[in-house]
């Protein structure tokens, strides 16, 4: 085979200056992806594998694609450090910078097999950055080769094409760069979870199964290390469906099997809200395409909480463009707040996505206050998408990270303007309706966990002596408007006879009341003749305080009641006795007969 050489009008300093880049792996590996993609768009190809390989044992890299490959009358733009302005054109590899800076900040040797779908021959490229030692230098290709047996990598595709690179920097400041972590994911905030991060980067080729991804990382010893042993594959499986939906386990309910707008407290919130706008219902809520009254729809349909719209930005600078922008709310599972934030699309690829973590903000818009000066629910749980395809108007960076000019400012400032203005009421009152509903399934699991704890203990000790306690699920009807709902509680049965004794409830509204920071609980007694006593007032040093545990928890008010109740009237001879101690105990706010 023979190997011609192809001289590159560039100095050797604008590629060694990539080795020391600061950046880091998604972008990276992005670039070699962005090309896989573009080249099955140019050729009209409906789907296309890439395949990423870390290999530490015989220290390599590989990204092998089954696209449309790389013509050899254009290897030299493949291979040279950059387009010209008339070069680069729309595409996801527009600059032609990319892929030559990933290879070298991973390794000092790049080579490329490849095969044209219009071309009858594969060939291969090499850049060695050793070997870049003039002002112009030269970089070699060979023609007609067998891909398989040149790269070391079963090809067994009609076109497509390898990257190998090697000369790794395992050797130098930046041997960190293949530390196993910085691939796979990792345990909370130890790893890099570099595979979330290409989902979110490419979930929408991702979803319309154009694109299909495998990554592996082979550590020193030849074993794989991303996922029990087996390379990972990056799906749309991986994309998180953040926003509340009616789909997600309880993002709309008040418990489980109870719909939240069955509640009492629920409708009188949400009825106040509504009045406050309701000569606002048609209104524009600053955004294009959307009334307070769409908000209001979504909401009582309980559809998936999310708001299609356009922001428009300044006439003057930005031709009063109209950005396509989606946002809405994370639901309940927490694991998903590391989402939060703008994403930002160009060309269905996301130049900005997360996931964030405790080092690393990705995605705009994820700051405390960024939205709300009130409401946590808002500017943590807040979520977004824009499309930024105008190029002439918004331009990417060389380095495909960012925009030029003030883009994210005023795109951010504009958004920031219309929340504060007009939205941070309504959603503030909203999210807290949604998530009243968790705190209230929360307080119940612990509130079950601490039941059975407490009867367990009384139980072992023989504190009541002729009694015990057990946890006992209890249905507590609303008078007013007759809502049921289940919760765990307590029973107090005579060991000899076996005869219930005591129930002990709580309410869960108390709007009857005049101070909605009291929690109002019941004693059912057999022994009060059906009255129901309300008990309204808990002292914090009755026995059983459980010392740490926050007011405005219902475990720290049932625990000390039912611990002093109960222990007090053991020593009761009498049922006399027992209703005198019971006064003694608590203060009566009123009979319910």
């Amino acid at each position: 085979m023979h190997e011609n050489k192809n001289k590159i009008p560039r100095t050797n300093r604008e590629f060694l200056g990539y080795i020391d880049k600061t950046t880091s792996h998604i972008y990276m590996i992005s670039e070699f992806i962005d090309n896989s993609i573009q080249s099955a768009l140019d050729y009209n190809q409906q789907h296309v594998n890439v395949n990423v390989i870390v290999n530490l044992k015989d220290e390599y890299m590989i990204i092998a694609d089954d696209a449309c490959g790389i013509p050899y009358d254009k290897r030299d733009i493949a291979i040279k450090n950059g387009k010209s302005e008339y070069e680069q054109g729309d595409s996801l590899n527009m600059f032609g910078v990319g892929m030559k800076m990933a290879s070298i900040w991973f390794g000092k040797r790049l080579r490329i097999y490849t095969k044209h779908i219009n071309d009858n021959f594969a060939y291969s490229l090499t850049l060695d950055v050793d070997e870049l030692k003039d002002e112009d230098f030269y970089f070699t290709d060979v023609k007609n080769i067998d891909i398989s047996k040149e790269s070391g990598y079963k090809f067994d595709y009609k076109n497509g094409t390898i990257i190998k690179i090697d000369k790794l920097h395992l050797k130098s400041v930046h041997a960190g760069r293949y530390d196993a972590k910085m691939f796979r994911k990792g345990e909370k905030n130890t790893g890099k979870a570099l595979e979330e991060q290409i989902a979110c980067r490419y979930a929408r080729f991702l979803r319309k199964g154009m694109l299909s991804i495998n990554l592996s990382f082979i550590n020193k010893k030849g074993n794989e290390e991303m996922s029990n042993g087996k390379s990972i594959d990056i799906t749309k499986a991986m994309i998180p469906n953040s926003f509340i939906s009616s789909f997600g386990k309880n993002d709309y309910e008040y418990a489980p099997g109870k719909n939240i707008n069955t509640t009492r407290e629920y409708k009188e919130r949400y009825n106040i809200l509504k009045k406050a706008y309701e000569n606002k219902l048609q209104d524009n809520v600053g955004f294009v395409g959307l009334t307070y009254g769409d908000i209001f729809e979504k909401f009582e349909k309980q559809e998936e909480f999310k708001f299609e719209c356009k922001i428009a930005l300044a006439e003057n600078e930005y031709k009063n463009y109209k950005i396509p922008f989606i946002f809405g709310f994370i639901g309940k599972n927490d694991a998903l707040l590391k989402y939060n934030g703008l994403s930002v699309y160009q060309d269905g690829r996301a130049i900005i996505a997360g996931p964030n973590s405790k080092l690393n903000t990705l995605t705009w818009l994820s700051f405390d206050k960024a939205l709300s000066n009130k409401s946590y629910y808002i500017n943590n749980r807040f979520i977004g998408e824009i499309e930024l395809d105008d190029k002439k108007i918004f331009r990417v960076d060389n380095n495909k990270m960012g925009f030029h000019g003030t883009v994210k400012e005023d795109i951010e400032k504009n958004i920031i303007s219309v929340f504060k203005s007009n939205l941070e009421p309504i959603f503030r009152e909203m999210l807290e309706l949604i998530f009243h509903k968790d705190e209230q399934v929360k307080s119940d699991k612990e509130i079950k966990q601490e039941i059975e704890r407490f009867s367990e203990i009384v139980n072992k000790n023989k504190t009541l002596e002729k009694f015990d306690v057990i946890p006992k699920e209890l249905t507590m009807i609303d008078p007013d408007n007759d809502d049921e709902r289940t919760i765990s509680s307590f029973s107090v049965r005579e060991l000899e006879t076996a005869n219930t004794l005591y129930n002990l409830t709580y309410n869960i509204n108390n709007t009857e009341f005049d101070n909605d920071n009291l929690r109002i609980f019941k004693v059912e007694s057999s022994i009060l003749d059906g009255v129901q006593l309300l008990i309204l007032h808990v002292n914090k040093d009755f026995y059983g305080f459980k010392k740490g545990i926050k007011d405005e928890s219902l475990l720290v008010l049932i625990n000390p009641i039912i611990n002093l109740i109960l222990c007090s009237l053991s020593t009761c001879k009498s049922d006399k006795e027992r209703l005198n101690k019971i006064f003694q105990i608590v203060e009566i706010l009123h009979n319910v007969d």
